[in-house]
C-alpha cells in the first residue's frame, strides 16, 4: 500500500493532462479538455508519446519516493500515476522489469536507490581570453541555468590565458567533465580570440 505522499504525488500525476505538455506551461492537474479555444494548442503528443512522457514523470518522482521510503512497490506506484500495462507489464501479464529499471540503484547495493539528483564536481579549467569583463559577463550567463551552485571563479594566470573553476552537476566524471569544457568552452568561444576549454582537473565538491 502506499504511503500517503506517494499516494498523493500519484493522484496527481495520473490526473494531470501530459498530451500537450510539451508545448505549454500551466497549473497542475491541467485538463485540456476545459481549455477555451483561444488557450487551446494544436500541437499535441500522440497517445504512446504521451504515455512515455508520464512514465518519465513516474520514474523522477519514484527516484525521490523510494530513496525516502525503500518499501515503495514501484509496480502499485507505476500503475497509480496511469502508466497503461503495456509499460508496466510484459505480453504474458507479468510485471515489466523496466519498470524497477527505471530508478537508478546504487551500484554497491543494489537493493537500495541512489540519492535523488546528479552529485557536485569542481572543474578547474584553462583558455585564452584577452576581453575578461565579456568573458566572465558571458560565463555567469552560461550556468546562471542552476542558481543552487556556486558562481564561477575566474583567475588571470598569463597576458590572456585564464584559469576558471566551476562546479557542475553529472551523473558521473566524465559526463561533469564534459558538461564543464561546453560551458566554458562556449563563453571563451563567443568572445574575439577565444581559444577552447581545456581540463585539467576535476574532484567531487562537498560543498
Amino acid at each position: 500500500m502506499l504511503n500517503r505522499l506517494a499516494a498523493e504525488m500519484a493522484a496527481e500525476i495520473a490526473s494531470h493532462d501530459w498530451s500537450d505538455a510539451p508545448y505549454r506551461l500551466d497549473r497542475a492537474g491541467h485538463q485540456r479538455a476545459i481549455d477555451s479555444p483561444k488557450r487551446r494548442t494544436r500541437d499535441v503528443l500522440s497517445p504512446d508519446q504521451t504515455d512515455y512522457l508520464r512514465t518519465n514523470v513516474m520514474w523522477v518522482t519514484a527516484q525521490v519516493l523510494k530513496h525516502a521510503d525503500p518499501n515503495l512497490d514501484l509496480h502499485e506506484y507505476a500503475a497509480a500515476c496511469g502508466v497503461p500495462r503495456s509499460i508496466t507489464h510484459r505480453s504474458n501479464g507479468s510485471p515489466s522489469d523496466a519498470i524497477v529499471y527505471g530508478v537508478r540503484w546504487n551500484p554497491t547495493d543494489d537493493s537500495s536507490v541512489q540519492k535523488p539528483g546528479a552529485p557536485l564536481w569542481r572543474a578547474r579549467l584553462h583558455c585564452s581570453v584577452a576581453n575578461l569583463v565579456v568573458f566572465k559577463r558571458l560565463l555567469a550567463h552560461t550556468v546562471a541555468t542552476d542558481p543552487s551552485l556556486p558562481d564561477p571563479e575566474v583567475e588571470s594566470i598569463g597576458s590572456t590565458l585564464r584559469e576558471v573553476t566551476i562546479v557542475v552537476r553529472g551523473y558521473t566524471q566524465g559526463i561533469a567533465a564534459e558538461r564543464a569544457v561546453e560551458l566554458v568552452g562556449d563563453a571563451s568561444l563567443s568572445v574575439a580570440d577565444g581559444t577552447p576549454a581545456v581540463l585539467m582537473a576535476i574532484a567531487p565538491f562537498e560543498g
